[in-house]
Order: C-alpha cells, then structure tokens, then sequence
C-alpha cells in the first residue's frame, strides 16, 4: 500500500495508503471531506477544486491528482473565495451543511473566471448543485454579492 501526499488547501499532507482512495476518501482520512449524498458525482456536494478545476471528489482516484492543488471549499481563501465565503454567511445562503460546500466551490470558480457574471451564469454555473432546501434564490443572490463585491462596488 503506497501513501500519498496531497498538497490540500495549500499544505501538504499525508494520506496512509491513500493511492488506493478516491479524492473523497482520502479527504475523510484527513478529516476534511466534504458531505456526499449520492457517491455518484450527480449531487455536487463533494465538488472540490483540483489545480483549479471543479472535480467530484467522489469520482475522482486520489492517486490521479498527482502534484495538482487540492481546494475544499473550508480551504477559498483568495480574494475570491474569501468573498464568496464572506457573501453565503452574510446572506445565509450557507444555511445547509450538505450543499453549501459544492455551491461555493462552484461560485468560487465561476468568479474565478470573471466576476463580471450574469445572474444567468450564475444559475449555470451552480447547475450541478442539488439542493433540497431552497429555491436556489439565496445562493444566487450571494454569488451576485460576492461578484459586486469583487467588481469593487461592495463589501
């Protein structure tokens, strides 16, 4: 069994035979994981940023991340996830434990794209999000207000 070291919200950590683990399971093993509701990478709740990318950490083989940074959504904290963490808590959009981590991992790599987004975009951009609690209003909404804050006319 080979362990595996992950570079995980900006610091390298250890996983004991972690090469054999998907994504989510070597995050459980460091205590980080996000929620997973289907294991089948349909939900969006274990949406992670590898190097950048939106991954399902549930479908995702540890071992093929490589050298590639891992983000959880605990772990934004650039300018643009702090604003997209600083607009859900604000809004409350961040109410649910199960979705809340995937919609900001999203949000966070859609405004990482160009905070100038369309509420439309944001609708597409949080698309792979399943939640069962709300309308997804609050959640739009908190993007917008992290995009204006980024576009420098709010907090």
């Amino acid at each position: 069994m080979t362990d595996l070291v992950l570079t995980l919200n900006g610091t390298p950590r250890s996983v004991p035979n972690g090469a054999q683990m998907t994504l989510l399971e070597a995050l459980r093993a460091l205590d980080v994981a996000p929620p997973m509701l289907c294991g089948e990478g349909a939900c969006g709740s274990c949406l992670v940023l590898v190097g950048q990318e939106p991954v399902a950490a549930c479908l995702t083989l540890a071992a093929l991340v490589g050298t590639a940074p891992v983000e959880t959504a605990a772990g934004l904290a650039d300018p643009v996830g702090r604003a997209v963490r600083a607009a859900f808590a604000a809004s409350g959009a961040d109410a649910c434990p199960v979705c809340s981590a995937g919609m900001m991992v999203a949000a966070t790599h859609a405004l990482r794209i160009s905070p100038w987004i369309t509420d439309d975009e944001v609708r597409a951009a949080l698309l792979g999000q399943t939640c069962r609690c709300s309308g997804y209003e609050a959640q739009v909404a908190a993007v917008m207000q992290a995009a204006l804050a980024l576009q420098g006319g709010g907090a």
